[in-house]
């Protein structure tokens, strides 16, 4: 149902945006970007053989944390001028490409020690395609600055590559797809340079996977996991 509203919002909205020849932009970005919320956290429990192992969603559980680090993105974001001077309509898509964080990232390292698995074992990427589109509203500050805001709704693609624990043991996570919207403020300077602060949620959606060990598979859920990130962006206007 999320992914056909989020089809459907995408579709409506571009059908709103003037054939017409008003003032448009392209601006290329890229951007940095750390987790907020239970999307940043783990939690550190002892196994039955007295292991310590992070609770969160790429490590069978149920606790609704995703156990993401921080990384980085690029995009594109095109703006049509809708009829009035301060008020655009633009229209994202990035790729972000974050990792897990330090207690994730540890269990694997530890993991690979243990069973003589080093430079096999590997923590899995956390990679997101949002797909937003919304108004933007700038206001001339004169000396060639200008100041906007935008709000964006649409869709996003969240990929989680392989967590690899040996040559004959791996997780391969299911894509997930689900609505998400983006909420940024920031400045122009000279007419080209962007520099913005945003934050963007990016769906709340399970975590599904296929666990292959020596030749048997395993398919089951891994926990909820919901999307939350902080960016700071730099962009170069045409």
């Amino acid at each position: 149902m999320k992914k056909i509203f989020a089809l459907t919002f995408l579709v409506f909205t571009f059908q709103l945006l003037p054939l017409t020849s008003q003032a448009q932009e392209f601006t290329l970005f890229g951007e940095g970007f750390i987790p907020t919320g239970r999307y940043a956290k783990s939690l550190m429990v002892q196994n039955s053989v007295g292991d310590y192992y992070p609770m969160c969603a790429v490590t069978d559980s149920e606790n609704w944390l995703g156990g993401a680090g921080g990384g980085w993105g690029v995009g594109l974001q095109f703006a049509q001028n809708i009829g009035r001077k301060n008020l655009d309509m633009v229209v994202d898509l990035g790729f972000r490409m974050g990792w897990t964080n330090s207690d994730v990232r540890m269990y694997f390292d530890d993991y690979a020690t243990h069973y003589r698995s080093i430079g096999v074992t590997k923590a899995p990427m956390y990679y997101n395609i949002p797909i937003l589109i919304g108004p933007r509203w700038t206001f001339d500050l004169g000396n060639a600055l200008d100041l906007f805001f935008a709000l964006e709704f649409g869709g996003n693609i969240r990929i989680i590559s392989d967590a690899v624990y040996t040559t004959s043991k791996f997780a391969d996570y299911y894509t997930a797809g689900t609505f998400g919207f983006r909420v940024a403020a920031g400045v122009l300077l000279f007419e080209h340079l962007r520099l913005e602060a945003n934050w963007s949620w990016l769906g709340d959606d399970p975590v599904e996977a296929t666990l292959y060990e020596n030749g048997s598979t395993l398919s089951g859920f891994y926990g909820n996991m919901e999307t939350m990130q902080m960016g700071l962006r730099l962009g170069w206007t045409f």
